[in-house]
């Protein structure tokens, strides 16, 4: 597991043709599971697994953490931001340290912290918008 983490940590990621909609349904449909710190799968969820687990089951690999999540993807203008869209906040000192994925019109599905369940919340509520780091994307068009 170590290597193949490793190995996608050095390899570029590319844009994967769009299954955006497919994205969305797909996180939609874990919205009341529980957030538990560094659990991947299984239906238990920290906030980049859980973009990562909604991702794979679309036939998209992508890094486990958020902060190689934002690294990897390609950077994406506020106004440009499209649903299936990765959405990154700044929680913890100084770093990307939370990530979620944007459902359009100014909301976002995550899974948000220890005790909490996936949960669709809007980036404009003061917590969420003092947070705010910017948008990204695997995907194309």
């Amino acid at each position: 597991m170590k290597l193949f983490l490793i190995f996608l940590m050095l390899v570029p990621f590319s844009l994967f043709p769009g299954k955006r909609e497919d994205i969305v349904s797909t996180a939609k449909k874990y919205i009341g599971v529980r957030y538990k710190s560094k659990k991947y799968g299984n239906y238990v969820f920290d906030c980049s697994g859980f973009v990562a687990f909604v991702f794979s089951k679309n036939q998209i690999n992508l890094p486990r953490s958020s902060d190689i999540q934002y690294e990897k993807a390609v950077k994406v203008p506020a106004d440009k931001a499209k649903e299936g869209d990765l959405v990154f906040f700044k929680i913890r000192k100084n770093k990307i340290s939370h990530v979620g994925i944007y459902l359009g019109d100014g909301t976002f599905i995550h899974s948000p912290s220890t005790g909490k369940r996936i949960c669709i919340e809007k980036i404009n509520q003061a917590y969420w918008k003092k947070r705010f780091v910017g948008f990204a994307t695997f995907i194309e068009k």
